[in-house]
């Protein structure tokens, strides 16, 4: 997850997640599997005096073995 302060150009900042794992970069697991509809929330930390106009969130599954898999094709940029 990214997020920037002009909205015309790719969000770069990373923000910190917290989850039971501690402080993570970049990325949050949920305890379970989001369905579609699915409504939840993370908590993030990002410098007090960066205005956050963009996020860009990158969605990925894990296999059995724990690999990290990128799915490419369903990049979310919202304007904020």
């Amino acid at each position: 997850m990214s997020v920037g302060n002009d909205t015309k150009k790719i969000p770069i900042k990373i923000l910190i997640s917290f989850d039971a794992e501690g402080d993570i970069r970049g990325h949050y697991s949920f305890s379970s599997p989001l369905k579609p509809g699915a409504i939840k929330s993370a908590a993030f930390s990002k410098d007090s005096d960066y205005y956050i106009k963009v996020i860009q969130i990158q969605p990925y599954i894990k296999d059995e073995k724990g690999k990290i898999i990128i799915c490419e094709s369903a990049l979310i940029k919202q304007e904020i």
